[in-house]
């Protein structure tokens, strides 16, 4: 891509070799991670960004990363939410995990979000 538009480099150049961390990939190809670049790259995206991810996910293979990634070990304070549940619940929730920084996974995500989500996905 980087030839097409003149913009000189090395030709190993890739999104892998500058921003990917060789420990953290594998790490990740440990956690259920699927080996191909294509993974590799959007978990080197996900993991340099800083807002939320949205990751449509009908293999449910980055629900497994996720998963596998977050829920390790006795003290695992990931939250799971789904738009189904009752509002309090949810917001109980997400006030625990914004107040702590625990990670959250909202599955079964539809078209619209809860109003109660919409501040929080804004930020």
């Amino acid at each position: 891509m980087l030839f097409k538009y003149n913009i000189r480099s090395n030709k190993g150049v890739s999104l892998t070799t500058i921003l990917g961390d060789p420990v953290k990939i594998q790490e990740w190809n440990i956690n259920k991670l699927p080996k191909d670049a294509f993974s590799t790259e959007n978990a080197i995206i996900d993991d340099n960004s800083d807002r939320w991810s949205l990751m449509i996910d009908p293999q449910m293979q980055g629900y497994n990363w996720l998963m596998s990634t977050y829920s390790q070990g006795e003290d695992s304070n990931l939250k799971i939410i789904k738009p189904s549940m009752e509002d309090k619940l949810m917001s109980r929730a997400l006030e625990t995990s914004i107040t702590f920084g625990y990670p959250v996974i909202l599955v079964d995500a539809t078209e619209t979000f809860n109003p109660m989500l919409e501040p929080v996905i804004a930020k």
